[in-house]
């Protein structure tokens, strides 16, 4: 398997694990009496890893960092949202 094909799936795994964190975090918004710091973080970290899914597929260093803006800010400005 080549290095492009290699990043590509890590980039859908970390797909996978944004789906599953907005998974958990819809169904907590379902649930009446979750705390709402608990749905937050689920939701948040969804959005994270899919953002870091964009950098990783397009073969760029990941920050150790949860500033949503921060990664939001490092794609390439044909990126941006």
């Amino acid at each position: 398997m080549s290095e492009d094909d290699l990043r590509k799936r890590r980039a859908l795994l970390w797909l996978q694990y944004a789906l599953e964190d907005l998974t958990t975090a819809q169904a907590l918004v379902s649930v009446t009496n979750a705390p709402a710091r608990n749905t937050c973080l689920h939701a948040q970290q969804s959005a994270e890893k899919a953002l870091k899914a964009v950098l990783i597929f397009l073969d760029l260093s990941v920050p150790r960092t949860h500033d949503l803006g921060y990664v939001a800010s490092l794609f390439p400005e044909d990126w941006k949202m």
